[in-house]
């Protein structure tokens, strides 16, 4: 796919979604063995998906499985989800519903069937209601340059490592690639140990300068989504992939001419808190001296502050790669070969597609494959690395890397980043690069009453009050680019730029108070009828019977108060 980028937006749809690991086997009865309707001798793993390896689309036994609270109950049991005139537990060996997790076989173990998948698929009371299931011969991962001659290969695992007993954990490991000659890789494929918790692993290589890379080698370490000498995304691999094969006329290069050193790093999703978890996957990485006629890269698009309230039918979230940032950035034009979308449990559908000069030119993923069918998470999700946070990102494997000066193209609400702190910029009327530059006339002329009246974190002072107010509709101080300034502080470790902010923010409650009561001050004005209404209103009022005249006066004064 050719590719001359001028401006890439993402777009997220969110609903819930049900999670893909296989702990959910050992909670129907016979879950590890429910056998594939049409291919013989292949376990459904999915059991309450559509698709066999689990994630996605529920079929309608997950649908039920989920109503139920991702529980094996007896109503469950009793019921015939998949409409075939057998109850589901009839077919996953349970008849009487008196199974339950943990207390070891159920009452037969053979003869099992699909409670999802209305079976014989042929038969008339089956042929139209499981059109969905896919008969096509299991094929294995298959990848051309795997088998060339001279092909070389290096599998990395991590040694046992313990998995801890909370929800979310990020495990990274560096390790030296070969550096004997000049490679390129060509193909990975995932080794996994333990599926109940892998969410996803990510091989990233590293700053070529060895070190700046602290992180011990060959050591698994709690490393919080990352190294950020480590930040060059080499291959993705996620639950349902078999692995990452390249185009034939691209390879990531490494070696004496490229990376030398890499990391690969575990998402471990752990929901229910287990402690006798343990894990020892790994990727396998074939690469070769052959080299191929383009050196490729992958970029990583996306949305980085998300706020998704409960209860919501449908949210749309848009990240964008600005075109400030493409023509900053890009040298030429690149050609896609392949485009992954990742998001966590919320995600409904996504869809990366190109502009140019706001016109669209093409759609390159475009992800529609999850049905709403729950909108009851009872809390506010925000963006995030833990699964029951969310993510909205894209990866695209392009080449010539030379073209792509950046590998992450990101944006904070309707702020790209690549310009957020970009000198003599500015954002929505905001330089921001000189805001926090306390010598820099351009800040010292917003703040420098602040700095006079304001006491860190301290009471709120009538002159500092008078200040915000007169500060209100400076545009560093208002909508996105503030929500931004915010955040970007709660990582800002420098003493000065946080005792300022803190002056700044000693009135926050107060103002809040004042913005408050200006918006009803405003609306009361807006409301309030002009002269002739109110003699008219008058003359009305005076003609009323005095008895009536009392039980009159609420509602005038609510419409005039509204």
């Amino acid at each position: 796919m050719f590719v001359k980028v001028y401006s890439v937006a993402v777009s997220l749809q969110l609903v819930l979604q049900v999670s893909g690991y296989k702990m959910f086997q050992d909670r129907i009865p016979n879950g590890k063995v429910v056998p594939h309707p049409c291919k013989p001798n292949y376990v459904f793993d999915g059991v309450g998906h559509k698709n066999s390896r689990g994630g996605g689309e529920r079929n309608p036994f997950g649908i039920a499985f989920y109503n139920a609270g991702k529980q094996w109950t007896k109503s469950l049991c009793q019921e015939d989800t998949d409409g075939d005139g057998k109850t589901n537990g009839q077919e996953l060996g349970d008849p009487d519903c008196n199974w339950t997790p943990g207390s070891g076989a159920p009452s037969r173990t053979t003869g099992i069937s699909h409670p999802g998948i209305c079976d014989p698929l042929d038969s008339a009371l089956c042929k139209n209601k499981s059109t969905w299931v896919d008969c096509s011969p299991e094929k294995d991962f298959k990848c051309d340059a795997m088998n060339e001659v001279g092909m070389k290969n290096i599998t990395i695992k991590f040694p046992t490592t313990k998995v801890p007993n909370t929800e979310t954990n990020y495990y990274c490991m560096a390790f030296d690639l070969p550096q004997d000659n000049d490679y390129h890789l060509t193909a990975t494929v995932p080794h996994i140990d333990n599926a109940n918790v892998i969410h996803h692993i990510l091989l990233f290589g590293c700053d070529e300068d060895e070190g700046n890379v602290t992180m011990p080698l060959n050591t698994p370490q709690n490393c919080n989504m990352g190294d950020n000498k480590c930040n060059e995304i080499l291959s993705v691999w996620a639950v349902g992939s078999a692995g990452e094969c390249l185009h034939k006329n691209i390879g990531i290069r490494f070696g004496t001419r490229g990376f030398k050193r890499a990391m690969l790093q575990f998402h471990y999703n752990n929901p229910e808190l287990r402690s006798d978890y343990t894990d020892s996957s790994g990727m396998q990485l074939f690469y070769t001296t052959n080299h191929r006629q383009f050196d490729a890269g992958v970029l990583t698009i996306g949305q980085i502050y998300m706020e998704i309230k409960p209860r919501q039918e449908r949210v749309e979230v848009m990240g964008t790669c600005h075109s400030h940032c493409t023509k900053k950035w890009f040298s030429g034009s690149v050609r896609v070969t392949a485009a992954i979308n990742h998001m966590h449990y919320l995600g409904l559908a996504m869809k990366i597609e190109q502009f140019r000069d706001g016109v669209k030119i093409r759609t390159i993923t475009n992800d529609q494959v999850y049905r709403y069918d729950n909108p009851n998470k009872n809390k506010t999700t925000f963006y995030g690395e833990g699964t029951s946070d969310e993510m909205c990102f894209g990866f695209l494997t392009y080449y010539p890397q030379a073209n792509i000066k950046r590998s992450y193209c990101n944006s904070w609400k309707g702020i790209p980043l690549c310009k957020a702190w970009e000198e003599n910029t500015e954002i929505n009327g905001c330089y921001l690069s000189r805001l926090l530059n306390f010598l820099d006339p351009y800040s010292n002329n917003i703040f420098a009453n602040i700095s006079q009246y304001c006491k860190p974190f301290g009471p709120c002072t009538v002159e500092c009050l008078e200040e915000r107010k007169r500060l209100k509709d400076h545009p560093c101080l208002k909508g996105d680019v503030l929500d931004y300034l915010r955040s970007f502080l709660n990582t800002e470790k420098n003493p000065d730029t946080l005792r300022f902010w803190g002056k700044y923010e000693s009135c926050e409650n107060k103002y809040i108070n004042f913005q408050e009561l200006e918006r009803m001050e405003q609306t009361q004005e807006n409301n309030k009828p002009d002269n002739d209404m109110e003699q008219t209103m008058e003359q009305t009022t005076n003609e009323v019977p005095n008895e009536h005249h009392k039980t009159d006066q609420a509602p005038k004064y609510t419409r005039s108060g509204r």
